[in-house]
């Protein structure tokens, strides 16, 4: 059996008997590897702007919690008769978090 020096498909030193249709497939190989390659960096770059747009949500809700714990407390110390029911629940909340 003979071996062909591009493809590697037959025994021997011999050149392939089809070299154009086996340098058409390597072609067509290597194109196909380097879509996968383009789709695997891109798939990685996705999924790390995903990452970083969850943990720039996460920081953007915990400083939300954070300023709407601190308007709590300073409308508990300075003026609690305007406060409804709803607003002293969440300062208590708040306050039993912090003691934790």
């Amino acid at each position: 059996m003979i071996k062909c020096k591009i493809c590697g498909g037959n025994d021997s030193d011999m050149p392939c008997a089809y070299p154009s249709e086996c340098l058409r497939d390597q072609r067509t190989i290597e194109s196909l590897r380097q879509q996968l390659d383009t789709e695997r960096l891109a798939n990685e770059i996705i999924i790390a702007d995903r990452d970083k747009a969850k943990d720039a949500a996460h920081e953007w809700k915990r400083r939300a919690e954070d300023r709407a714990a601190m308007i709590d407390t300073l409308m508990f110390e300075y003026c609690p008769e305007k406060m409804n029911r709803a607003q002293i629940a969440e300062y208590e909340k708040n306050q039993e978090k912090d003691n934790e």
